[in-house]
């Protein structure tokens, strides 16, 4: 059966995204949206462009659970690869 609606994996993705909002909260998340929203309120009082925009920013990603490069799980090294002889890999 051929799928005529093209909009469904943009429906899939739109609920991932709700779920990653919703979900997976603690405490340093709450932290970085606290400091966003206080940065955001201050510009807004202050009329500083530069403080709404970084408040704005600071909230979006807390929000989002964004981090490094708007793409989140881009900051976590790899695990070292250990090598035949139990001791890590120099590649």
């Amino acid at each position: 059966m051929v799928d005529l609606w093209p909009g469904k994996p943009m429906v899939r993705m739109l609920v991932n995204n709700l779920k990653s909002i919703v979900m997976g909260w603690n405490w340093v998340r709450l932290f970085r949206l606290a400091f966003g929203i206080l940065v955001l309120y201050n510009g807004l009082i202050a009329m500083d462009w530069l403080l709404i925009i970084i408040g704005g920013s600071l909230s979006f990603l807390a929000v989002f659970n964004l981090g490094c490069g708007l793409t989140s799980g881009s900051c976590h090294a790899a695990p070292p690869v250990k090598s035949r002889n139990g001791l890590p890999s120099t590649d």
